[in-house]
């Protein structure tokens, strides 16, 4: 169960550090009637938030759940992507990965946040 805990961790810190330095990377993802550069900094601050809550003992639970919400929201996103001519990150294979790998990122979280309740 920890390496689960320092694997979302890792992703977390990763992404808030790509949405922050890389945002046109993930630009595409993001629908045009929203403001960008106002999701890219409020996905970031959520990431190292939930990921830093992973850390605390008595924030455990609370960020396991917060990091399933979060992928869940994220799943329409990737489907949305994936139903693209030309997904915003890589091939259409690139996308089906990524939407497929969506769905062993929630089951993970909501499994660490069952392990941590």
């Amino acid at each position: 169960m920890p390496y689960i805990k320092y694997f979302f961790i890792a992703i977390l810190l990763v992404s808030a550090i790509a949405h922050m330095f890389k945002p046109r990377v993930t630009d595409g993802l993001i629908p045009n009637f929203l403001p960008k550069k106002v999701v890219h900094i409020i996905i970031s601050a959520l990431e190292v938030i939930l990921a830093i809550g992973l850390l605390i003992s008595y924030s455990n639970a609370i960020s396991a759940l917060g990091i399933t919400l979060l992928m869940l929201v994220f799943l329409p996103v990737h489907l949305l992507d994936l139903m693209k001519t030309q997904p915003a990150i890589g091939s259409k294979k690139v996308a089906w990965v990524r939407f497929l790998l969506q769905f062993v990122m929630i089951s993970m979280a909501y499994y660490m946040w069952g392990e941590l309740s």
